[in-house]
C-alpha cells in the first residue's frame, strides 16, 4: 500500500495549495509498531505525517458531526462558515458520511472525501481480517471526491453468511448467548462513542426526564440499552465493526446489528447505500408493507 499512501499525500498536499480544505482527517502512525491512529492535518507540510495500511481501523466519520455542529454566536452576529474538511475513507466510512449527508448532521458541499482502496482491517491479535471486512459490500469507496487507485477486495457475495449461522440455532440457544454477550458489558459507552451514527447530543440512556435505563450494572437496564441502540441502527448499521472493536470486554455487538440489517433486506429489501435520495427504513412506510415479522417472526417475506 505505499504507492496507495504517495498518492494521498500528494493528493492532501493539492487540496491546501489549492485552499480546497482547512483541515484533512487521516491515519498516522501509533506509538506501537503495527498500530496507526487518527490524526488532524492543518498543513500541507503535515500530509508527509499521513499513513494508509490495514491496520487504519477506525471509522474517521465519527468526528464529522461534531466539527460541522453549529456554534452558538451572540445576537446580530453572523455564525462562521462551515469548515473545509478533508476525510480520507474505506468504501464503509463512506457509507457513514452519505448517511450523515442524508440526515444533515454534515454539509456535503464543505466536505472532499477521499477514497482509499481497502484489502481489509487486520485484527493485530489474530493477524487475519476482520469478519466485517470479509462480508464487506463496498470495499471500494463510491462518490468520492478523490480516488486514490490501488488494489481493493473483492466484494462479498455472501454478506450475511455468520448471521444466516446464527440463525439456524434453536431460540433457546439463541437467547442464552444473546443474555450471554450482554452481560459482559460494563455500561462504558464505548460502542456508541466509536460509531459515527451515534450523534445525538443526548442519548436516550442517560435522560432523566423521563428515565429510560438506570445507571447501574443491572442486566435488565443493559438490555434495554443495547437493544435501543440496535434499533436505532436498522437500516443505518453501516457494518463498519468500529463499536465492536471498540468494546474493552469484546461483546459480539456485531451478530445482532447484522441481523437487523438482513431483516431490513429481507423483509423489506432494503440495503442502506450511497443516493442522497435514499429514504430512511423506518421513516418509509407503505401499506403493502408486511407484518409478517410481528404476527410470524419465523417468516420471511419481502415489501
Amino acid at each position: 500500500m505505499e504507492e496507495a499512501e504517495k498518492k494521498l499525500r500528494a493528493a492532501v498536499r493539492s487540496l491546501f495549495a489549492d485552499g480546497k480544505a482547512d483541515l484533512v482527517i487521516g491515519f498516522e502512525a501509533g506509538t506501537l509498531p503495527g498500530r496507526t491512529r487518527p490524526c488532524f492535518v492543518r498543513s500541507g507540510e503535515e500530509a508527509e505525517r499521513l499513513v494508509w495500511d490495514g491496520t487504519c481501523s477506525n471509522n474517521l466519520a465519527v468526528y464529522l458531526p461534531e466539527l460541522y455542529r453549529k456554534k452558538p454566536v451572540k445576537r446580530g452576529q453572523e455564525p462562521p462558515p462551515p469548515p473545509k474538511i478533508g476525510i480520507v475513507v474505506k468504501g464503509c466510512d463512506a457509507l457513514s458520511i452519505a448517511l450523515l449527508v442524508r440526515e444533515k448532521q454534515v454539509p456535503r458541499e464543505h466536505l472532499v472525501v477521499i477514497g482509499m482502496p481497502c484489502q481489509g482491517i487486520v485484527d493485530p491479535k489474530t493477524g487475519k481480517v476482520y469478519p466485517s471486512c470479509e462480508a464487506c459490500r463496498h470495499p471500494v469507496a463510491e462518490d468520492a471526491d478523490v480516488a486514490i487507485e490501488g488494489p481493493a477486495r473483492e466484494a462479498s457475495s455472501v454478506p450475511f453468511a455468520e448471521v444466516d449461522a446464527f440463525e439456524k440455532k434453536p431460540i433457546e440457544e439463541r437467547r442464552a448467548y444473546f443474555l450471554q454477550e450482554m452481560s459482559k458489558c460494563i455500561r462504558c459507552y464505548a460502542c456508541r462513542e466509536a460509531c459515527p451514527n451515534c450523534y445525538c447530543k443526548e442519548c436516550f440512556a442517560e435522560r432523566t426526564e423521563p428515565r429510560w435505563v438506570e445507571t447501574g450494572d443491572d442486566l435488565s437496564d443493559t438490555i434495554i440499552y443495547h437493544l435501543g441502540r440496535m434499533f436505532h441502527q436498522a437500516g443505518r448499521c453501516v457494518g463498519c465493526d468500529a463499536c465492536s472493536r471498540a468494546c474493552p470486554v469484546g461483546v459480539d455487538l456485531r451478530t445482532f446489528t447484522h441481523k437487523l440489517a438482513k431483516d431490513a433486506k429481507e423483509l423489506f429489501d432494503f440495503s442502506i447505500g450511497f443516493s442522497p435520495d435514499e429514504k430512511a427504513l423506518l421513516s418509509s412506510f407503505t401499506a403493502e408493507d408486511s407484518d409478517t415479522f410481528i404476527t410470524d417472526p419465523d417468516k420471511k417475506s419481502k415489501r
